[in-house]
């Protein structure tokens, strides 16, 4: 059997994930690629115009990025420090 099919077999029955999981990705993607007609934006309009809300509007956005990166950083940290559960060693 074609190693293929053989993957497909195994992931045919979560293919309702696997398409939620594209579009996910398709959509990341998309807002990502939006990253530099914000900052053509900000250079072009907001900041020779002196938009100011527009200029907070960014920087509160940016703000909110570090918040959820540094909440990110702490769990994985302490995730990094938890130790194994014994029924995991114990199965092995």
């Amino acid at each position: 059997m074609p190693v293929a099919a053989r993957l497909w077999s195994y992931v045919r029955r979560y293919k309702g994930l696997l398409g939620i999981s594209a579009l996910g990705n398709l959509i990341t993607v998309s807002i990502a690629s939006m990253a530099p007609l914000f900052v053509k934006l900000v250079i072009d309009e907001a900041i020779p115009g002196r938009n100011v809300p527009f200029l907070a509007g960014i920087v509160l956005v940016y703000a909110g990025q570090r918040v959820v990166f540094d909440i990110r950083r702490a769990l994985s940290s302490k995730d990094e420090r938890a130790p194994l559960a014994k029924g995991i060693l114990a199965c092995a």
